[in-house]
């Protein structure tokens, strides 16, 4: 008995040495950076559903939603698949500071699409791949923000001066270092956000502490400026004024410029097509000369160098104007 109990003694010691290692271990393992990456893996394939080889430019896009909406983060990576097509890449690697770390400080799922760069599919690029919902591993992101306040570290915050005694409320020791200045209270480097706003409006600082709806509205992808119900990528609604030079770019064989209801246009190659009806203030251009029957004239045209020119037989009384003559002798008879 007495042999048991030393033995049950020195693993109670033991287990208690195992213990404090592991705290130690855990509290060492807390300070350690979460890497701002995430492993992914796929299979990419050409338009004809056949596997891709080579490097091929891939970009990669976060969603909040299963379909629609706008990206997140994005990022395109070159990227090597094997015969199969099959592929792993770091999400983030592009970056030195690997993905936003506040993508996933909500906890809300998210949606990665992807999509082949330079496969073009009836003359159009490939349709972006179904979107594949990130599992948990992602979200271990969050815990690298759990060591921060509001996305900053604590080294960015000093704690405010004690009411009534004049006295710093902070007991380290570097409180009492550094410049007069640096000993002086300041306010948090984040203040509470204060405000209400509208769903879908873009928030603007109305003040240095709080935030109102703007002028700005997005309904899924679109963008509107005085309107809630954008029609395309950027709807505007009211006077447009432009200070600088607007350049176009058509898609495919759309026209630069339409003007709805009208047969004004100018095409894709910079040709106007005028609305019926036009008329041009000034001497204007002219496009053709012709000659009508019986006016003594003769050619014209409507390309290239004009003539006019009288007829071989000359000109006929009946081509004038006035085809009679009244002479008034004066007294000399002449």
């Amino acid at each position: 008995m007495k042999r048991l109990g030393i033995t049950i003694s020195t693993l109670v010691v033991l287990l208690c040495s195992l213990f404090s290692q592991a705290q130690q271990t855990v509290a060492t393992n807390t300070s350690v950076t979460v890497p701002p990456l995430v492993n992914f893996s796929g299979t990419l394939l050409d338009v004809n559903g056949k596997p891709l080889s080579g490097t091929v430019g891939v970009t990669f896009l976060l969603y909040k939603e299963a379909q629609g909406g706008s990206p997140l983060w994005l990022e395109t990576q070159n990227v090597q698949p094997d015969k199969a097509g099959h592929y792993t890449v770091m999400l983030g690697s592009t970056s030195s500071t690997g993905l936003p770390s506040d993508i996933f400080v909500a906890g809300e799922a998210h949606w990665l699409g992807v999509q082949v760069q330079g496969q073009q599919q009836q003359g159009q690029q490939q349709e972006e791949q179904p979107r594949v919902l990130l599992v948990s591993a992602p979200y271990a992101l969050k815990a690298g923000d759990a060591e921060t306040i509001g996305g900053l570290p604590a080294s960015a915050f000093v704690l405010a001066t004690g009411v009534g005694n004049g006295k710093s409320s902070s007991s380290s020791p570097a409180a009492s270092k550094g410049t007069p200045s640096a000993r002086k209270s300041s306010p948090p480097a984040n203040a509470d956000v204060t405000g209400t706003g509208t769903a879908g409006y873009i928030p603007m600082w109305d003040s240095t502490s709080d935030i109102i709806d703007s002028a700005i509205f997005q309904k899924s992808s679109n963008i509107g400026i005085g309107t809630v119900t954008p029609a395309a990528a950027l709807d505007v609604e009211g006077k447009t004024d432009l200070r600088d030079t607007l350049t176009l770019f058509p898609k495919g064989t759309d026209n630069n410029l339409a003007v709805s209801g009208t047969a004004f246009k100018i095409g894709n190659k910079g040709l106007i097509t005028f609305a019926a009806g036009q008329t041009f203030p000034g001497a204007g251009t002219i496009t053709g000369v012709t000659t009508a029957a019986g006016s003594g004239l003769s050619g014209g045209g409507a390309t290239g160098t004009l003539n006019l020119k009288v007829p071989a037989a000359g000109i006929t009384n009946a081509m004038l104007q006035n085809p009679t003559l009244t002479l008034n002798a004066n007294a000399a008879g002449d």
